[in-house]
């Protein structure tokens, strides 16, 4: 698991930045895959200092 921060311009312009936690495992064929994503919300994403 892990935390990071994304950044998302839409077509129209719009900007949309949040903290994420990421949970990969690694499955039966030896590939990593994505299980959870989760949005973190302003005080938890501000709290593990993932704002800019």
């Amino acid at each position: 698991m892990f935390k990071t921060y994304e950044t998302v311009e839409a077509s129209d312009g719009q900007i949309n930045a949040q903290g994420v936690e990421i949970l990969l495992e690694k499955e039966e064929d030896n590939k990593w895959r994505l299980v959870q994503e989760r949005i973190l919300p302003p005080d938890e994403a501000a709290h593990d200092q993932l704002l800019h």
